[in-house]
């Protein structure tokens, strides 16, 4: 058996290939759904009963992990955080088929023109890497420029966070649940930072039920990648588990495996209505 704790962002690559590798190799897998923010700090405290930690992005792997207890760690695909809503909505705010800049977002939120959601930040990756973005850009950074600390103390980030805390209507703990809920309240939620690969699979889902699928845009000037690092923890009951992580026939790990299924292409879901235009991208990392 192996046990997994990741985030939700992760359900359908897991469904989809990590299960299909488990039953192929006769384990039994399972997945506690738990946000990056909240892995991180379970794997710093030294008290996690899992065998694989699956964060969504490296920077919430290197800030728990920093005991190095994690092996055989290696991201297994790559996702951008975009800004999504129906087409019908971003067309109505000029925002298709152009770059647009944080800023523009931020401005129409605060005009009232859209309503808009994130995860909270003190949960999720996908809430942590907005904020992340816009203190970026509020402190007058390229992508790519560390934050440091006299920017974070300066007026100009300080009010652009009342800003953005003052933008958001609702912040849900995890990015699958924010999913969820905007989709299900559209006069409440009418845009939403989220994962590219989570709107392309919610596409998926809303053209055959007929529905509006969303629009992706990837906001210029705070564009941030998601990595989804897998790793192993060892602890006491589970140093056979290691092997697990390997194909015993071909003697590849798991991650390779996983790709060779086909994480890169998103389980083969299309990408319907999504503009995939990222531009000037930069890691958390």
């Amino acid at each position: 058996m192996l046990n997994i704790v990741a985030g939700s962002e992760h359900d359908a690559v897991f469904e989809q290939v990590v299960q299909p590798w488990c039953r192929d190799q006769k384990l039994t897998c399972t997945m506690t759904r738990l946000g990056s923010v909240d892995q991180a700090r379970l794997l710093e405290s030294g008290d996690a009963p899992y065998d694989g930690f699956w964060f969504a992005s490296s920077l919430f792997q290197q800030l728990g992990d920093t005991a190095h207890r994690l092996r055989q760690v290696q991201p297994m695909f790559s996702t951008p955080l975009v800004f999504a809503g129906p087409r019908s909505e971003l067309d109505a705010l000029g925002f298709t088929g152009r770059e647009v800049g944080v800023e523009e977002i931020l401005a129409a939120v605060e005009a009232k023109k859209t309503t808009t959601w994130m995860t909270n930040p003190t949960q999720s990756n996908s809430g942590a890497t907005v904020l992340l973005g816009f203190l970026n850009y509020f402190a007058g950074n390229d992508p790519g420029v560390p934050l440091t600390r006299p920017q974070l103390d300066s007026e100009q980030v300080r009010a652009g966070i009342t800003r953005l805390t003052r933008a958001f209507g609702k912040t849900p703990p995890s990015t699958g649940l924010l999913m969820d809920e905007c989709l299900a309240t559209p006069q409440q939620c009418k845009t939403m930072f989220t994962y590219e690969d989570l709107v392309i699979e919610r596409n998926q889902q809303l053209v055959r039920a007929g529905k509006e699928p969303l629009y992706a845009i990837y906001p210029k000037g705070a564009l941030a990648i998601s990595d989804a690092p897998l790793g192993f923890l060892p602890h006491g009951d589970n140093p056979e588990k290691l092997a697990n992580f390997r194909d015993r026939r071909s003697g590849k790990p798991f991650h390779d495996l996983a790709q060779a299924a086909g994480l890169p292409g998103q389980c083969g879901i299309g990408a319907a209505a999504v503009r995939r235009d990222p531009g000037p991208q930069v890691g958390l990392s």
